[in-house]
């Protein structure tokens, strides 16, 4: 007599459960390998520093500033390592800055220009903080005309350590607060 006739071996608890689990939810297979290997993952590119002008010292014009440089605008920026405390006195305009630049009633190429002239000043005079008035773009139809352009041409300069919109006494989002680097 066969005393494994009608034997019917019992399945391994787990192996059930993943079966059943793998009916519920359709299309799932098994990984060979569950191990990561972290050294050959690439790094997330969006953590990477965004580029700066690193072969120029002085502010250069010589740098085209492309049509679309309005998308590219940041309101504000703070470099990797500068201490907090700095950070928050800055934010809050606590930190005496040592000229202001108002480019009210310029055009782009004439408040470029004049740009250039108020940071080769700027750095030659060893300012830590200087304040830019750009102004909000009210009188051009709500369309901020020179304020991207400031911002923009800032976040390309390799002596600008940060920048953020002033406080409501200097000027509010129509004025930046520019934080230099000493030499």
């Amino acid at each position: 007599m066969n005393l494994l006739h009608g034997f019917h071996p019992v399945k391994d608890s787990n192996q059930q459960n993943e079966n059943d689990f793998s009916r519920l939810i359709g299309g799932l297979k098994r990984l060979s390998d569950d191990k990561v290997n972290l050294l050959d993952q690439k790094p997330k590119t969006n953590l990477e520093p965004r580029p700066r002008n690193e072969t120029s010292k002085q502010p250069s014009a010589h740098r085209e500033i492309s049509e679309n440089f309005k998308q590219l605008a940041q309101e504000r920026y703070f470099a990797a390592g500068l201490q907090k405390n700095l950070l928050r006195k800055f934010r809050q305009g606590q930190l005496a800055f040592g000229d202001s630049l108002d480019l009210h009633g310029f055009n782009q190429q004439q408040a470029l220009a004049e740009l250039i002239r108020f940071f080769e000043h700027c750095l030659q005079q060893k300012y830590q903080v200087v304040i830019v008035v750009h102004g909000k773009g009210n009188r051009s139809g709500g369309i901020a005309v020179i304020k991207p352009l400031v911002q923009h041409w800032l976040s390309e300069q390799s002596q600008i350590l940060a920048f953020c919109p002033a406080q409501p006494r200097d000027g509010g989002s129509g004025a930046s607060y520019v934080l230099l680097k000493s030499n």
